[in-house]
């Protein structure tokens, strides 16, 4: 639909301006746009689960507690969204690459980065509930012998996994 928006307005467009019917041209440009923007939210509908993180952060909402920690398995943006919609910090295990590499390395950097490791030493402690972010289907399986793992929520190919019920 976009493209055919943009390959019919534009050329219409242009044809009523070279006739100087520039009101014709400029309402071609209107409906084109419309066109461009239903579409444009149409998309956005259709992928938000994909996109977006917000059914999972109420999840985490509806049991979080102080002290407990939220992470997201691999890069950020693959769940930036969970930290607008909990307003809670999260961690990052495997999280330096792309946008966040660069100042992860500097001394004044919050340490917010975990690596497999750490997470299996924070996994099987019991001080902490933890809510992990992942994409990874074998993670809990990864997380299993070091402690229970609970699937708290689930969408759009992400799922929230926790240590503790």
């Amino acid at each position: 639909m976009v493209c055919g928006a943009m390959l019919v307005g534009g050329p219409l467009s242009h044809l009523f301006r070279l006739r100087r019917r520039h009101l014709f041209a400029n309402l071609s440009l209107t409906v084109a746009s419309i066109a461009v923007l239903l579409s444009v939210h149409e998309g956005l509908t259709r992928f938000y689960p994909i996109l977006g993180s917000k059914p999972l952060a109420i999840a985490i909402n509806g049991v979080y507690q102080p002290g407990d920690r939220i992470l997201i398995d691999g890069e950020y943006t693959l769940g930036s969204t969970l930290n607008f919609y909990t307003q809670h910090p999260v961690s990052l295990v495997d999280g330096r690459m792309n946008g966040t590499w660069y100042g992860s390395y500097w001394p004044d950097a919050p340490h917010i980065f975990e690596t497999n490791d750490s997470l299996h030493i924070l996994w099987s402690s019991n001080s902490a509930r933890i809510f992990l972010l992942t994409y990874n289907p074998a993670r809990a399986a990864d997380l299993s012998p070091y402690g229970p793992v609970y699937r708290l929520a689930f969408s759009g190919g992400k799922t929230v996994l926790s240590n503790q019920p």
